[in-house]
């Protein structure tokens, strides 16, 4: 399970390590409810860090959780991308700094992922240009990173995704961020709705 943790925290003044703030819900880190999550899932964690992201990369190193260590990316989808030589049989991306419902969805996930190349927890917003959104036409789906025009649809609040076609889709996702627009992925998707999804640290 990937934890992209290589941020630098500008919405809340650039912290040390914003992962390791207090989760406004649960009386621990952010990173360590990602982390209880993964162990419920049954799943290994994979977290990207940066480099000098010195604070979180003890943190990680003295529990013994697994981390890759990149250089500063200008996005979050170029850190996962930078994370694709450690990738498994199957991925699920896990946002440290969100909370969803409901949980069984990541178990759903990982199980289409058995027959299925790519699979969405998804909710709906109003404004896709302040998400990562998918939509569906006919058989045919796209995805898109922030629309450039407001517009009403689905977000997508977790992705899983097989590692034999990860790179595709991921390539597409990198596309689709530097345009702003609709871009159609080729593997096979389900989608699974969420009752709530929130980014805690958007303010």
């Amino acid at each position: 399970m990937i934890i992209p943790a290589a941020g630098l925290g500008t919405r809340m003044g650039s912290p040390a390590a914003k992962e390791l703030l207090p989760h406004p819900n649960y009386p621990m880190s952010f990173m360590e409810k990602a982390l209880e999550r993964v162990e419920k899932a049954g799943a290994t964690p994979l977290v990207i860090s940066r480099s000098d992201k010195g604070v979180l990369n003890s943190w990680l190193e003295a529990r013994e959780v697994p981390h890759i260590q990149i250089e500063k990316t200008p996005e979050w989808v170029q850190t996962v991308w930078a994370s694709r030589h450690y990738w498994g049989k199957k991925n699920l991306l896990l946002l440290p700094d969100t909370e969803f419902s409901p949980e069984k969805i990541m178990e759903d996930i990982f199980s289409d992922l058995e027959t299925t190349e790519l699979s969405l927890g998804v909710f709906s917003v109003e404004n896709l240009s302040l998400w990562g959104g998918i939509k569906q036409e006919g058989e045919r789906f796209f995805i898109a990173e922030k629309l450039s025009e407001i517009q009403a649809g689905l977000a997508w609040g977790l992705i899983g995704f097989q590692a034999d076609s990860g790179e595709s889709f991921w390539q597409n996702y990198l596309a689709a961020q530097k345009t702003h627009e609709w871009t159609q992925v080729s593997q096979t998707v389900s989608l699974h709705q969420l009752e709530k999804f929130e980014d805690l640290t958007r303010g």
